[in-house]
């Protein structure tokens, strides 16, 4: 099936010497959220920084939960059949993987209702050099940190953002016990 928009969007990424793949999981995306942003801006010049920050848990929450946990179901609706995996190359298990780390560390760090400057930092930083970095690893392969070959930074990435997650859910939970004995 013929996807004008799609296309279109392929074809200027082309003309401009944009990844292809950047141009599909990146601009697209952002683009349909354009929205959200714009809401959450809004409340931020308002100064009210919990509706800001509330508006894009609750898109995102939707997103990264909902959207991603219904491919399995539409693809077997679609084969009418649970035993036809899904296929999908290494590159795609690893933008799954990617995703779900993500969601895993964005949920840990909004539970508890507020960011510090620290937290954005860190997600600004993981999230552009995930970004980033694979780009510049095709064009200067022995530049990259650690001795990683350009496959592996997507799941390098994503093993950062779980124990990020893992270290901000300790963290989260010590302080929720600290307040609850405060309170008692």
């Amino acid at each position: 099936m013929r996807n004008p928009s799609r296309e279109g969007l392929i074809t200027t990424g082309t003309l401009y010497h944009i990844n292809k793949f950047l141009l599909v999981q990146w601009l697209a995306p952002i683009a349909s959220e354009a929205p959200e942003f714009t809401v959450a801006i809004m409340f931020s010049l308002r100064k009210q920084a919990g509706m800001a920050l509330g508006s894009l848990l609750s898109s995102n929450l939707n997103q990264w939960t909902l959207l991603v946990g219904m491919i399995p179901w539409v693809y077997a609706l679609s084969h009418h059949s649970w035993s036809q995996p899904i296929p999908m190359n290494a590159d795609q298990m690893n933008e799954i993987l990617l995703t779900a780390a993500q969601s895993l560390l964005g949920i840990v760090m909004l539970s508890a209702l507020r960011l510090s400057f620290g937290q954005v930092l860190l997600l600004f930083a993981l999230f552009l050099g995930q970004l980033i970095l694979p780009e510049f690893g095709r064009l200067h392969p022995q530049w990259l940190p650690f001795g990683l070959r350009v496959e592996q930074i997507h799941p390098f990435f994503s093993y950062t953002y779980f124990i990020a997650a893992l270290t901000f859910s300790s963290t989260t939970r010590v302080n929720c016990s600290r307040s609850a004995m405060a309170l008692a």
